[in-house]
């Protein structure tokens, strides 16, 4: 397993969030931009990655939404 330094984890996690703030954007308009305070919290890089990978699969933003709620609850 490869090491991975906090900054770069810090790197990685603003990359991420960025990307799902551009698909949630273009997807769902401004009711998914409601989703950027409950997803920048998230620290869990893949929990991040499958949010972004998800975001062309779901059709709503609740399923969107099942995806980080599972995880941190």
């Amino acid at each position: 397993m490869k090491y991975v330094t906090s900054i770069e984890r810090n790197a990685s996690k603003k990359s991420l969030t960025k990307g799902i703030s551009l698909g949630l954007r273009l997807k769902f308009g401004d009711r998914g931009q409601d989703l950027l305070p409950e997803i920048e919290v998230i620290d869990d890089i893949d929990t991040l990655e499958r949010i972004l990978e998800a975001i062309e699969k779901k059709a709503t933003i609740d399923e969107l939404r099942q995806i980080y709620q599972t995880t941190t609850e």
